[in-house]
């Protein structure tokens, strides 16, 4: 009778270790695996438009994924969610906001394999400021006349 007392509790402990194993946040291979097959083709794609091989391509966006699980591997939540929901805007819009650097350094390696230079200004810190921005097209085909007269 002992013995089938142990052999069910071990039975339990071996369930619940395999249980605790599959639950909470992703580890690093499983959270970069999941991001490149979310947002991997897209920005590969992006990056042969602007002539980036697909070698450079794939090992931009492993070294990118890789830098954002860095960056908020401590923010159990966050990972969570990015893991779940990559396509969520406004998980993205976080993920970016705590992994700005991998932004930036993405932009930067992508800039040098085009040979061009690019300045990117990383969102701000705080996640509650949102950016407005306005973009002015001055029409440069309309005659303005002399400010000082009137009736142009």
């Amino acid at each position: 009778m002992a013995d089938l007392r142990w052999r069910r509790l071990a039975v339990t402990l071996a369930c619940a270790t395999l249980l605790t194993g599959c639950g909470g946040a992703p580890d690093k291979a499983d959270f970069v695996a999941k991001m490149k097959d979310s947002i991997g083709t897209d920005l590969l794609d992006g990056m042969k438009v602007q002539h980036i091989d697909t070698a450079t391509g794939k090992q931009l966006i492993d070294d990118f994924v890789t830098c954002q699980y860095e960056a908020i591997k401590n923010d159990q939540d966050l990972l969570q969610k990015a893991y779940d929901n990559p396509g969520d805007v406004n998980i993205s819009t976080q993920l970016d906001i705590k992994a700005a650097a991998c932004v930036q350094t993405l932009s930067t390696a992508m800039a040098t394999a085009t040979g061009t230079t690019t300045t990117t200004t990383p969102p701000p810190a705080d996640s509650s400021t949102t950016l407005d921005i306005t973009t002015t097209t001055i029409d440069t085909l309309t005659t303005i006349g002399d400010p000082t007269t009137t009736g142009g």
